[in-house]
């Protein structure tokens, strides 16, 4: 009886999982501005790190990619604050459980929102671009995940204006996590969406969403755990 509990116990530790980040889009114009295979030896305890990268001068961060090396892809990986459209963004890495390790690939593009494609200046409303933001899980696997939350947020077009709107959400179970987050923008228009706060591996996501000056946007949020 002994023997079944530990094999078990042994399995449940062992179920692959993937918690890779891709968030944003490195276009054409995007700046690689970090770029580290971040690796912890197995220890007694759960290892852990932060990973804080700024983007430099007048860039913001267009995308976040992290992606775990090991074959059985359980490392544990979340963005804990920062993003992309934010000058800035923390990364927490985790080991699965005691006595494992982990190794993740990070990278981190930039670009400076004030220029186009010919790298002249732009005024500050006039960079086009449309971020669909895709974190996380967002697919059942094997009953694994499910959609917890779905709003569609929209706002109409205002001469000069900028529309700006947050979206928030907290699973009404303080145990449960936040496995995977989509923000899709349905017109593939100018809306800059972002993850503020929260996010995988909370119980809880504030979501931004902000328009191009003298444009409207139609966003879809859906939440996953």
């Amino acid at each position: 009886m002994t023997k079944l509990v530990l094999i078990f116990t042994f399995a449940l530790i062992t179920i692959a999982k993937s918690n890779d980040i891709k968030v944003g889009f490195a276009s054409a114009q995007s700046r690689r501005i970090y770029s580290e295979i971040k690796q912890a030896d197995p220890a007694l305890w759960k290892r852990t790190d932060d990973v804080v990268i700024q983007a430099p001068q007048n860039e913001i961060i267009s995308a976040v990619y992290v992606t775990d090396l090991r074959d059985d892809k359980d490392g544990e990986a979340f963005i804990e604050s920062g993003g992309v459209g934010m000058k800035s963004v923390t990364i927490g890495l985790k080991s699965p459980t005691i006595l494992r390790g982990y190794k993740f690939e990070v990278e981190v593009y930039g670009n400076d929102p004030n220029l186009n494609g010919n790298g002249r200046y732009l005024s500050k409303g006039g960079y086009q671009h449309c971020k669909t933001v895709i974190v996380g899980q967002t697919s059942d696997y094997n009953g694994q995940v499910r959609k917890v939350f779905e709003k569609n947020i929209e706002a109409t077009a205002i001469p000069f204006i900028k529309r700006e709107e947050e979206i928030y959400f907290e699973y009404p179970q303080g145990d449960q996590r936040i496995k995977g987050i989509a923000i899709k923008d349905l017109e593939g228009g100018e809306a800059e969406p972002s993850i503020n706060r929260g996010g995988l591996g909370f119980n809880f996501v504030n979501v931004k969403v902000k328009s191009a000056r003298g444009s409207g946007y139609k966003i879809l949020v859906e939440v996953y755990a």
